[in-house]
């Protein structure tokens, strides 16, 4: 799709969409009689009432057990089911140069397929900064933004592409920007935290290139200052064990988990030709990965396989072909952890376009990884918010909590692709209302024929 296509598209989407959005987030509202999933992999409870007012959940009841305060708003979706706003956890707005009107209008489909939160994981930190910040007011049609800072090694510089790097860091000298700052052995590791915090990001990103020590460093001073620590799962020449014992909230792609089977101290970690022999010769439940996942649940570490962009490319007619060996690999690592009681977290690594691509994301888990409905659910709610830091504010639908939900018309619990079926966002207790209809998302099986309602 186009540039001006997309646009054009947004324009059009977001005038069908101007008659039942924003309503105001201090007025009172209620969601009468819905089926309420609430984001912890619990059972789904029906015939409920949610009454909103200032923005929070103010009370969940059965329906009819309480009378409703005089005034208050009752959108019409009675038998209607509602689960927590979607938090993808791996996005990235600004890698790369584009007219800023092409992001902002992703960020608008993806609030009105039912994202009310993103995770943006590395690129010109200024800019997505901007975003969120165009994201606070409640009635913004916009997730809310949480930004990064990239954190790396002189070899990731060394070799990553430069023009990225240099869009990353702005004005900046190469490796001394706040949002994006090379490591070495002269780094004052917390004067570098406070000065990412300082440019307003949520956590650090451990990228490449970092050693056990430097990874240790950098958690310890992230969590000192009140900053979350993410990592990618190596960083080479650090392990998975190594990254993981620095305790980051989450380890993303679950294909880097091949590097769990390499001895301490190997030269060759990040080297794709042993990368690749590894693939054929490990597998993803190999006895030798099994520590790995113990170390995960006991350091309470979630991994986000983000399976969507590893197969991409193997989208024919919307539909994703037979998996390679990469991807077959990490689905498989991804199911193992899964098994030994990994938390999984959902991130798409590529947010989408007219359709935000965390529906893909929830049905891989499903189908490919065996989480249940409800705890695919969980992977984009709760422990979106865990990622984030924010689980007091969002993520489950809990009295006090931020009033973000997602209002469907057929039961995402029974059947996953049914999370497609939006009728209305709310972020903050604002009101967006959802056309029917709307495009597939690359990969996504469509949800099975359901009744308005």
């Amino acid at each position: 799709m186009t540039h001006s296509t997309l646009l054009a598209a947004a324009v059009t989407l977001l005038a069908a969409c101007a008659s039942g959005s924003p309503t105001a987030a201090q007025a009172r509202l209620a969601l009468v009689d819905v089926t309420v999933i609430d984001g912890r992999a619990t059972p789904a409870r029906p015939h409920q009432t949610i009454l909103i007012e200032g923005g929070r959940i103010a009370a969940i009841f059965p329906v009819g057990t309480r009378a409703l305060p005089p005034g208050t708003v009752q959108p019409a979706v009675s038998g209607s089911f509602v689960m927590p706003g979607l938090i993808d956890s791996h996005v990235h707005l600004a890698t790369f140069d584009r007219p800023e009107n092409i992001p902002r209008a992703i960020l608008r489909f993806a609030l009105l397929g039912g994202v009310t939160t993103v995770r943006d994981m590395g690129g010109n930190a200024e800019r997505v900064l901007a975003f969120a910040r165009a994201a606070e007011p409640d009635t913004a049609l916009s997730p809310r933004v949480y930004a990064s800072a990239v954190f790396a090694g002189p070899s990731w510089f060394a070799a990553y592409d430069s023009t990225r790097i240099r869009f990353w860091s702005g004005a900046a000298p190469r490796g001394a920007a706040p949002g994006v700052r090379r490591i070495d052995d002269s780094t004052d590791i917390p004067a570098a935290v406070r000065t990412a915090k300082a440019l307003g990001v949520r956590g650090i990103k451990l990228y490449a290139g970092l050693r056990p020590e430097q990874i240790d460093a950098i958690g310890r001073a992230a969590r000192a200052q009140g900053l979350a620590v993410w990592s990618h799962a190596v960083s080479e020449p650090s392990r998975p064990q190594e990254v993981v014992a620095a305790r980051p909230t989450t380890i993303s792609h679950s294909d880097q988990l091949i590097w769990a089977s390499m001895p301490a101290g190997a030269a060759d970690i990040g080297s794709r030709e042993r990368r690749s022999r590894l693939f054929g010769h490990v597998a993803p439940d190999a006895p030798e990965l099994q520590p790995l996942f113990a170390q995960m649940v006991r350091e309470r570490v979630l991994l986000e396989p983000t399976l969507l962009v590893m197969q991409l490319g193997d989208v024919k007619d919307g539909r994703i072909g037979p998996l390679g060996a990469v991807q077959g690999w990490a689905v498989g690592a991804a199911r193992a952890a899964h098994r030994a009681g990994v938390g999984i977290v959902a991130g798409t690594d590529a947010i989408g376009q007219q359709v935000p691509n965390i529906h893909t994301e929830l049905q891989l888990l499903v189908q490919q990884v065996g989480l249940s409905p409800l705890q695919a659910i969980q992977a984009a709610t709760e422990h979106g918010a865990r990622a984030l830091g924010i689980e007091d504010s969002t993520g489950t639908i809990v009295v006090g909590k931020w009033a973000d939900l997602v209002v469907l018309r057929a039961d995402p619990a029974v059947d996953i692709r049914n999370t497609q079926t939006v009728r209305a966002v709310l972020r903050r207790g604002v009101l967006h209302e959802r056309p029917a209809a709307w495009p597939q998302a690359p990969g996504a099986e469509p949800p099975p024929a359901a009744p308005e309602r």
